[in-house]
C-alpha cells in the first residue's frame, strides 16, 4: 500500500491522519512525497492518492480518508458508530469544496455548544477539519479570530489532547502559545480594562471573564446552580442477563439487562471492539434507564450502559457498583434530589450534562465532582482516572 502526497492541504491532512493512526513505518505501508516539479515529471494531477493491491486506488478525499481510518488500530473511535458515521463523513467532505476560511466560519456555528465535531471524542471529522481550520485561523487577524472563537476554542482543545499534540507538533500545525494568549488578551484590551474611561454599555471585567470560560466550566457551574438537573436522570444498577452480537452491526452488542422490579430492558451498546463479551455477560453495570427509546442497527434500545473511556476512545471500562448492590438500586449524588424525567432526549437532556460525569483520581464515578453511590456504596472503574463517562 502506498500513499502519494504533495504540499497541498488535503495531502497534509492525509499525512496527519497516517501518523496519528500509526500507519507510517509499517512494513506494508509506504509514504511518498512529491514536489511540484516531480508531479509534472510523472504527470500526477490528483494528490493525495492511495494505491492498494487488494482494494484498488483512492483519489477522492472522503473515500481515501475513510479507508485509512478503517485499517487503523482505532477505527471504531474515528469512524463513529452506525448513528454518527454519516455525520462524520459530511464534515470530511467539507474540505473538498470549501476554503479554510469558510470552514472556520462553518464550524464556528456548529461548535457553539460542542467540544468535538461529532459526539464526545475525537473522530475523523476533527482530524481532517483541524488541518484546514489551522490554515484558516492562522491567516486571520485577531479580530476575525475572535469572531470565530468557537472554532478557535475547539482547535485549541484538540491540539493539546494526548496523542494528538505530538502529531500537531510534528506536522507543524500547533497553534503557538503566544497566539492563544493574544486572542485571549483581545477581550481585555479595552479602555475599561486599561483603567481608562469606560464606554457606555462596555462589559465589566466579570462579564469578560465569564465569556472566556470553557464550555465545561460553564456547564459545571450551570449544573451546580440547577440541582434538579442530575435528578432528571434515572440511573440504576443493572445486571446483564443476556448478551449477543448484533447481526446487523460489527460494533454493537444487544443486551437484556435486569434493572429491578422484575423489569428486563433491551439495550444496545457499541462495545464490541472495546470490551470482550465474556467480561460483560452476567456483570453488574450502571444504566441510564429513562432515555427515549431508539432503534440501533435494528434493535430497539431502551436505555444506555455507561462506561468510562480515555480521550481518544481506545480504552473503555464499564462503571461497576459494589458487590453489595442489587439490580434496581437507584444511583444518587448527594444534594440532588429531584424526580427523574420521562423519555430523556439524548441531545437536549443527556449531552449537556454528560461532560460532568467523570472518574476521579481514585477511579470513582462522579457527577460534577460528587461521588455517585448505589445502596450507600460508591461506583468505580478498574483503572481509568479523570475519564469521561458516557
Amino acid at each position: 500500500m502506498e500513499l502519494y502526497v504533495d504540499s497541498s492541504l488535503l495531502s497534509r491532512a492525509a499525512v496527519f491522519l497516517v501518523r496519528y493512526v500509526r500507519l507510517e513505518g509499517k512494513a506494508n505501508f509506504k509514504l511518498n512525497t512529491f514536489s511540484d516539479q516531480a508531479k509534472q515529471l510523472f504527470n500526477l494531477t490528483q494528490l493525495p492518492a492511495l494505491v492498494t493491491k487488494r482494494d484498488g486506488n483512492f483519489t477522492v478525499a472522503g473515500a481515501l480518508f475513510s479507508y485509512l481510518t478503517k485499517i487503523s488500530y482505532n477505527s471504531a473511535a474515528l469512524e463513529g458508530d452506525d448513528l454518527s458515521k454519516s455525520e462524520i463523513q459530511s464534515f470530511v467532505t467539507l474540505v473538498e469544496r470549501m476554503t479554510p476560511a469558510d470552514i472556520v466560519a462553518h464550524l464556528n456555528q456548529h461548535l457553539l455548544t460542542k467540544s468535538f465535531l461529532v459526539g464526545f471524542h475525537v473522530t475523523l471529522a476533527d482530524i481532517v477539519c483541524s488541518v484546514f481550520a489551522y490554515e484558516g485561523l492562522r491567516a486571520m487577524n485577531l479580530e476575525d479570530r475572535e469572531k470565530n472563537i468557537n472554532t478557535f476554542r475547539w482547535f485549541n482543545h484538540i491540539q493539546h489532547l494526548p496523542g494528538l499534540k505530538e502529531q500537531f507538533e510534528e506536522t507543524g500545525l500547533l497553534m503557538l502559545p503566544s497566539e492563544e494568549k493574544k486572542l485571549e488578551e483581545t477581550k481585555q484590551d479595552t479602555p475599561a480594562a486599561k483603567g481608562g474611561k469606560k464606554q457606555k454599555g462596555a462589559k465589566s471585567a466579570e462579564a469578560a471573564a465569564e465569556g472566556k470560560k470553557s464550555k465545561q466550566q460553564k456547564l459545571q457551574e450551570e449544573a451546580a446552580k440547577k440541582k434538579t438537573d442530575f435528578s432528571k436522570m434515572d440511573l440504576r444498577v443493572g445486571k446483564i442477563t443476556k448478551i449477543w452480537k448484533n447481526p446487523d452491526s460489527e460494533k454493537c452488542y444487544n443486551e437484556e439487562i435486569d434493572i429491578g422490579g422484575g423489569e428486563i430492558r433491551s439495550i444496545a451498546s457499541g462495545l464490541v471492539k472495546h470490551i470482550p463479551i465474556e467480561q460483560l455477560e452476567g456483570s453488574m453495570v450502571l444504566v441510564l434507564a429513562n432515555l427515549k427509546p431508539k432503534s440501533i442497527a435494528g434493535y430497539k434500545s431502551h436505555g444506555m450502559l455507561l462506561c468510562a473511556s480515555n480521550a481518544d476512545k481506545t480504552d473503555f471500562e464499564v462503571v461497576r457498583p459494589s458487590d453489595k448492590a442489587q439490580p434496581g438500586d437507584k444511583v444518587t449524588a448527594e444534594g440532588y434530589d429531584g424526580k427523574p424525567k420521562s423519555n430523556l432526549d439524548m441531545k437536549k437532556d443527556w449531552e449537556p450534562l454528560s461532560v460532568l460525569f467523570k472518574t476521579n483520581e481514585e477511579s470513582l464515578a462522579s457527577f460534577n465532582g460528587i461521588a455517585l453511590k448505589a445502596g450507600g456504596e460508591t461506583l468505580s472503574v478498574p483503572t481509568l482516572k479523570d475519564a469521561l463517562i458516557s
